[in-house]
């Protein structure tokens, strides 16, 4: 895990000294990301610069610093993630008499190895594991922008005048010297509606994500051709469930066995490995196959919260002495939760207004304590049918059908204090497929005047069911544009790398081989899972109602963040960055200070908004 940049002064003005001077610059703003080290290389004959932060986790020696450059010479890459199977590719490599003289041990030697030897888009498919990349071709003078196939690693990029700049965050960006960047209304729009903003776009203008799968081949004409190396639409289409199994069980022994090939291929590593572990089923299951697999016990860590219906501390310490794991808990006050609030535009440097993002980082904080890597049981919900919306939207839709068209809208403008379930169930009245209902559910601002759509994902797939479409449309948006952003900026704040075997992409391909009958069976979610769960720890450890990984915004806004609240939300704030609808907010503020409606989401979408632009922009 580490940081990377770079640009690409594509009128190559730029002496070696000034090349040199920027991406160091740039480089810089990513310390947290790689404390270990860096490096940069420059080609003034051509203007390209590569910047890379080192957090050494696979060879710690010097043979696996960075920018690092191909036997041949041909290639020079700045890299960001794991290579988990490269042993495997290597062994490849020595039986095809590929042998470039290995110089250390590094997952970057082989990745170069690899290039050599296939090329770029075969060596691709046999990587298992999450990456960022920025590649560089002396030989054809062309510039690969790569990201892994689910998203796990980030990567932006835009341009600046004639400069193509590229990293793993945005502020390594705004450090060129050309930056000059207008905020995107769509993004603004984009993170009211979603609480995160959505691959490709950004917070700013002209600056854009690259979407999980994709490459960029850009050319000194300034030409980029993006090219989809993996998509999961074709996936799933082409799976069309050909793994039935005559039997259950033989579905759960061939599910263990690849997800255990992940734990052990995502527990190697030269430094300290431990797992969050909240005491749920995705991560007591990743942590349960660690266990079966270590020769000592793993290292654990959870937070908990005083407020009930918050805290799952005590389920995960049942089943840390169960398993016999090294087991590390922090209990949080709301002080303590409520400090880490001003760093939040610095971490995510662009506005993310999920809440969970502030126990993500405390327990990140906590576990880079004791080790340097930390497996997560991240993904299982969007794989097995975790969420409960995908039980809930096909009862609503079931229940609309009830209820005459005409009367519909009548019926979604109810009184304030008809209480806040009633007010939900009210906002569906006007839906007119289960897709529908399932966006609104996502949906925070849904009458924000400037609020864009992106592409419709349902189209994707073929003769699938309802359940399995939304989980493809959270696997392709809600899991890399909220989840793993904030795994991934909580955990590299503090520099530490989070693994996630459930997003290797074997298993990701296997689940979406199976029939959703062993996901969902008997109105149980994540059946399958639970199977394996269940040869670990007993079922009486973990059944019980699915809990999000929140804090109680909603009761801190009536209370300990009031104050902080109402002045970030005043008239004179709203329209200093006239951004939102000032009425619309202040008007939500005021229903949820008086207890008549629960707006906690809608105004922590603002208020991050706000608080971004106030560290941003003063």
């Amino acid at each position: 895990m580490c940081g990377i940049v770079g640009f690409w002064d594509t009128k190559q003005h730029s002496t070696t000294e000034q090349l040199q001077a920027t991406v160091s610059r740039m480089r810089e703003t990513l310390v947290h990301r790689g404390p270990d080290g860096c490096g940069s290389w420059v080609d003034a004959t051509i203007g390209i610069a590569l910047g890379h932060r080192r957090l050494a986790i696979v060879d710690l020696t010097d043979h696996g610093s960075q920018p690092m450059q191909s036997a041949s010479g041909r290639y020079m890459i700045s890299f960001n993630g794991e290579i988990y199977n490269h042993l495997d590719i290597k062994a490849e490599l020595l039986a095809a008499h590929c042998d470039p003289q290995w110089h250390g041990h590094s997952d970057t030697e082989v990745i170069l190895a690899a290039f050599e030897a296939w090329g770029i888009e075969q060596a691709l498919t046999r990587f298992v594991g999450m990456f960022a990349i920025a590649l560089w071709d002396r030989q054809q003078k062309l510039l690969y922008l790569i990201r892994d196939r689910i998203g796990e690693k980030p990567l932006y990029y835009g341009w600046l005048q004639e400069y193509l700049v590229f990293g793993s965050e945005l502020k390594s960006l705004k450090a060129h010297y050309a930056w000059q960047q207008n905020i995107d209304p769509n993004g603004v729009a984009l993170l009211l509606q979603y609480n995160c903003i959505p691959a490709p776009y950004t917070i700013y203008q002209n600056m854009r994500k690259l979407e999980p799968g994709h490459m960029l081949i850009i050319n000194q004409d300034r030409n980029v051709t993006d090219v989809a190396y993996w998509e999961l639409k074709n996936v799933i289409n082409n799976a069309n469930n050909v793994n039935s199994f005559e039997y259950p069980k033989l579905a759960v022994d061939a599910l263990e066995a690849k997800l255990k090939d992940a734990v052990r291929l995502q527990m190697l590593a030269d430094v300290p490995v431990g797992a969050f572990l909240s005491g749920g089923i995705d991560s007591a299951t990743i942590v349960a196959l660690m266990q079966s697999q270590s020769s000592r016990p793993v290292q654990t860590f959870t937070i908990g919260f005083e407020e009930a219906g918050y805290n799952e501390a005590e389920y995960a310490k049942a089943i840390a002495a169960h398993l016999q794991t090294k087991h590390t808990e922090l209990y949080l006050s709301a002080e303590q939760t409520q400090a880490v609030i001003p760093d939040l535009a610095t971490f995510y440097d662009e506005p993310f207004a999920d809440s969970s993002q502030l126990p993500t980082y405390i327990v990140s904080k906590l576990t880079r304590q004791h080790v340097t890597v930390s497996l997560s049981g991240d993904g299982g919900d969007e794989l097995f049918a975790g969420y409960n919306r995908y039980s809930w939207v096909p009862k609503i839709w079931k229940y609309l059908a009830f209820i005459p068209k005409p009367l519909r809208p009548l019926l979604s403008k109810v009184p304030l204090n008809m209480g806040d379930k009633v007010q939900k169930l009210a906002r569906l009245m006007n839906a007119d497929s289960p897709y529908a209902i399932y966006q609104k559910l996502l949906t925070h601002w849904d009458n924000n005047s400037n609020k864009i759509l992106l592409p419709d994902l349902a189209a994707d797939l073929q003769s699938r069911s309802l359940t399995e479409i939304m989980m493809y449309m959270d696997t392709k948006r809600y899991l890399p544009d909220d989840i793993l952003v904030k795994v991934d900026r909580a955990a590299m704040a503090v520099g530490l790398e989070t693994r996630i075997p459930f997003l290797d992409h074997r298993v990701v391909e296997f689940a979406w081989s199976l029939p959703n009958n062993l996901k969902v069976r008997d109105g149980q979610s994540k059946w399958i899972v639970r199977q394996i769960l269940n040869r670990y720890v007993p079922a009486a450890l973990y059944t019980r109602p699915k809990m999000g990984f929140g804090v109680p915004i909603d009761k801190w806004l009536r209370g300990p963040l009031k104050e902080w609240a109402q002045d970030m939300l005043s008239h004179s704030m709203l329209t200093k960055h006239n951004l939102v609808d000032t009425n619309a907010v202040q008007q939500k503020l005021r229903e949820h200070l008086a207890g008549t409606r629960n707006w906690q989401y809608h105004l922590w979408d603002v208020l991050i908004l706000q608080s971004w632009c106030e560290a941003h922009y003063g």
